[in-house]
């Protein structure tokens, strides 16, 4: 167990195995490839998450993230919540960026896949391994 589970007591490799995000999921309501649309997908994202950050749509509180929630953010604010809001969210979640042509993966936004409260990072458009 890492210290950070021990720490929050939370199995985090059991939450992302729980998520099965892998070409073989499917869309339950059409069976398409989860991976074929970028519609679906989208909206897929967004349906999955515990709190949202979009354009026009927020409904990110940062003292309600919990341990292992999900937080979609459109890649295109990434920087306003990496500034605003991540630094008072006290526990670790899961971040979810996609839904943009914009890149992911400058030094700047890397600095933080080093932060205890980033469980995992999903990325649309990464330039960084």
């Amino acid at each position: 167990m890492s210290e950070t589970e021990m720490e929050y007591g939370y199995d985090y490799e059991k939450l992302i195995t729980s998520l099965h995000l892998n070409n073989r999921t499917t869309f339950p309501f059409f069976g398409f490839p989860f991976v074929a649309s970028v519609f679906l997908q989208r909206h897929i994202f967004r349906s999955i998450s515990d709190f949202v950050f979009a354009y026009r749509f927020n409904d990110l509180k940062s003292e309600n993230v919990k341990c292992g929630d999900i937080i979609f953010v459109k890649t295109d604010y990434i920087e306003e919540f990496l500034v605003d809001y991540h630094p008072k969210i006290k526990h670790p979640y899961i971040l979810l960026t996609h839904e943009s042509a914009y890149s992911i993966g400058y030094p700047w936004q890397l600095k933080i896949l080093n932060d205890s409260k980033i469980i995992k990072w999903f990325a649309q458009n990464t330039l960084a391994r």
